[in-house]
Order: C-alpha cells, then structure tokens, then sequence
C-alpha cells in the first residue's frame, strides 16, 4: 500500500494500523435482555433458531449457564487456567520479541536501571480476560467473537470480546454478520478488525459447542434444586400438633389455633391442661432424594463434557489444589490452547506483522502445557540424555567417530535449545626469545 510506505516511524506504522481497522470507536452493543427459567423443549428450540441463522436465544442460554456454578466453576478452571500458563512467542525473532516486550535491567550494585524495558505489544493488543471471554464462547456455543477497537493515535488496537446474540449467518451467501443499532457489520475474520474464533471447525460451529449436550443437563439442575427447594418449604418442617380432650372448649381449640400459626416457633414452651398433649409429626416421604439423585447425574454429566473427567473440591482426584492439570484433561488443554495459537495467528498477529513492521507473518503464540512435575522430569531426563551421549562418544572416539546428537534427540522427543558460543579473547602476543622488555610490558608492585 503507497500510503503505508510514507509512514517511516514506529508510532506512525502504528497509527497507520488502526487506520486499517475501519472503525473508530467500535462495535455499539444492544441491550441483552434475562432469561433464568428453562424447559427441557428449549434446547431443540434453540437448535432449530440456530440453524435457521439467529442466535439470540443461544446468547440468553449461555447467559443462564453461566449462573450455574458447577458450570462457571469448570469453564473458569479452563480458560483462566489456560491464560494463567506462560506465553511463548516462537518464529521470528524480532515480532517474537516485539509482542513479547523486553525486561529493563539493573546495576547489581546499586539497583539503578540500566536499560528501560518495554512493554510488549501483545498485552497491549489482547487482554487476557478479554480473551478469556472468547474461549469461553467458543468453547461452549462453538464460536466466538471480538473486535480490534482502535485506542487513538500512535497506540495499537485493542481486542474487545462482543456478545454473540447479535450474530447472524447467512447459508445463501455464506455470510456471517453482526446486529448494532448503527447498523449490520459483515465479518471479515482477519481483516485487521474481526477476530471470529471457531475452535472446533468453521462449518456449523454452533452444532460443536458443548452447550448442545450440556443443556439437558444444566436445566435438570436447574429444576431439581426448585423441585427440592419447593419440598423443603412444604414438606422439610414437621407438622405441628396440639391433641385437645372433650372438655377443652371452642374458644380454646380456636387459641390453640394462632398458637400453632403465630406463636409455636417464638415461645418457649407451652402449658396445656389436664388430657391435651402438643408433638410434632415428621414427613416421612422421601421424594428430595429424588432431587438429589437428577442433581447428581446431571451434574457428573457437564463435568465429563466440560473437563473430560470427573471433579471435586474436597481434596480428591480434579480441584483438589486449584491445579488446571488436574482439573481439566490434558487433551483438552491442548485443543483449547492451539486453536485459541491458531486463530491469533491467522486473524490477529497476521496484520499486526504486515501493516506495523512490513513483515511476513511468521511468528506464533502458545502457551506453555507442561505441568511443573513434566518439566521437573523433563530436566532429569535431558541430564541423564547428556550423560549417555558423553559416555557414548567416549566409546566412539576410538573409531574417529561421534554422536549424531541430532538424530538421537529426535528420536527420543528431546527439544535441544542452542545458541552459539562466544568466540574466546585472543591470548596477547608472545614476546620472541630474547627481545627487549619495553616499559609498558613490566609490572611493579610496592609494597609497604
């Protein structure tokens, strides 16, 4: 582009950048409206608004789920723990270290800054908590969407996640577009505004997310804890009686009445006269286990479609120390991290590289999945590998040959970061055999 190449600085690339993104000051956002009660129809009602191309109701349903806290509780462990894990920031080494940022350093001596660092320009683009959000939906209705927002002049967009109601999908045109009251926005994913994130495919994602066999589910515990609310307030409280005689009179049994309505839970106790006799009479119906039962079920269901296995948080196998790889199964993870890797690359770095630095865009974001026993283990493992190249080698010596250490790390999946060494000072120049000493070559030393 002519009018990019007249841009030369940094901040102006930058500016240039947001010029790109077509919007000024973002998406407008309608009002949402609540939707907590649901039946069991609705999820085929749903799916069916889905497919015709709305997805409205979808929203207010993941609205819902959200308020469900073994539900909130599994999707926080899953995109926050992802998000917790370090960053790494592979290929090229100038936007690796561009979005990365670079660490001021220090006088060891006297603490002063030696260098300024600077704040890398991937936590200025995407906020973590943001990106967050568009797991979240993407994990749960099978897309999700956001927008780079422009922040001003000389600074770089920043990604804002969007609420999925207002998305709409054309079959005719194949065409998805969002709802504002300014107006309808085709998305274009990777076009240096949208960020349109489908983990599991881009063909029918809706039908891929795990709100379709979690629905069922979460309106059962839905309805069971009213059904077992309901029950506790009619049922849970025993019955109270007073046994009257034939000689207690009409004015009596009816002051024995609001006793029993207004005044039994705050008195103390009661004096009843001569053959009368107060107890209380237990429900014997059982009918909450009922309840309890469908809460239990449906709760083991959303954790195995949620987390892969099954969790608690009482110090057993899942949330036992908030720990994301025990929590959520490993594959998942994995999913989770290279399509969120993969949709960055393609539709958010992608423009970043070509429009601020003029560059290809070869450079990607992961995060870091090894657990802290895998990288202890990895570290004792990659010793134990030295130790038997070097053994090796000594044995080859003998024969004028070496280790391939190339090919035996890969072999074994070993990973072997290098860099080259230093080239060691040159030795000062030997003086010849019987040349003059000059001044400059002799040292005295006083002492005293």
């Amino acid at each position: 582009m002519d009018l990019e190449r007249a841009y030369d600085s940094e901040m102006q690339r930058k500016a240039m950048a947001l010029a790109l993104s077509q919007n000024a000051y973002g998406v407008q956002q309608p009002r949402i409206d609540i939707k907590t009660r649901w039946e069991p129809k609705d999820r085929d009602i749903i799916m069916q608004e889905c497919e015709a191309g709305s997805f409205y109701k979808l929203g207010l349903f993941l609205d819902a789920m959200r308020s469900e806290g073994l539900i909130d509780g599994i999707m926080r462990s899953r995109t926050a723990g992802l998000f917790g894990l370090p960053v790494q920031f592979t290929g090229d080494p100038f936007l690796a270290e561009q979005l990365r940022g670079i660490d001021p350093t220090y006088d060891p001596e006297t603490h002063e800054i030696v260098t300024l660092g600077k704040t890398g320009d991937f936590w200025q683009m995407f906020p973590l908590t943001e990106l967050a959000d568009l797991a979240w939906d993407g994990t749960m209705a099978g897309f999700g969407l956001g927008e780079m927002v422009p922040q001003g002049e000389g600074r770089l967009p920043r990604f804002r996640h969007l609420d999925i109601h207002w998305c709409r999908y054309d079959y005719a045109t194949d065409q998805w577009t969002y709802q504002s009251p300014t107006g309808t926005w085709k998305i274009e994913p990777g076009d240096g505004r949208w960020i349109f994130y489908t983990p599991r495919g881009e063909r029918r994602p809706w039908r891929k997310g795990a709100w379709f066999p979690c629905a069922l589910p979460f309106i059962t515990l839905a309805t069971s804890e009213l059904d077992r609310l309901r029950w506790q307030g009619q049922l849970a409280d025993a019955l109270k009686v007073i046994e009257t005689s034939e000689k207690t009179t009409e004015p009596q049994r009816d002051e024995y009445r609001r006793f029993l309505r207004f005044g039994w839970g705050r008195s103390p106790g009661v004096v009843l006269r001569a053959g009368e006799k107060a107890s209380l009479v237990e429900s014997t119906g059982k009918g909450f286990e009922v309840y309890e039962q469908s809460e239990e079920s449906a709760g083991k269901k959303i954790q195995i479609t949620l987390a892969g296995q099954t969790v608690t948080s009482n110090g057993t196998s899942g949330w036992s120390k908030g720990n994301v790889w025990d929590d959520i199964r490993r594959d998942l993870l994995e999913d989770d991290a290279g399509a969120m890797s993969s949709c960055l690359h393609n539709q958010g770095t992608k423009r970043y590289s070509e429009v601020v630095w003029r560059r290809p865009n070869n450079v990607w974001v992961k995060w870091d999945l090894r657990s802290p026993d895998q990288k202890v283990a990895e570290a004792k493992a990659l010793g134990e590998f030295a130790d038997s190249i070097k053994k090796t080698d000594e044995m080859l010596r003998a024969r004028g040959e070496l280790t391939d250490i190339e090919v035996v790390a890969d072999d074994y999946g070993f990973t072997l970061p290098t860099r080259p060494l230093k080239a060691p000072k040159p030795a000062p120049p030997a003086l010849p055999q019987g040349a003059p000493l000059e001044d400059s070559d002799i040292e005295v030393e006083v002492i005293g």
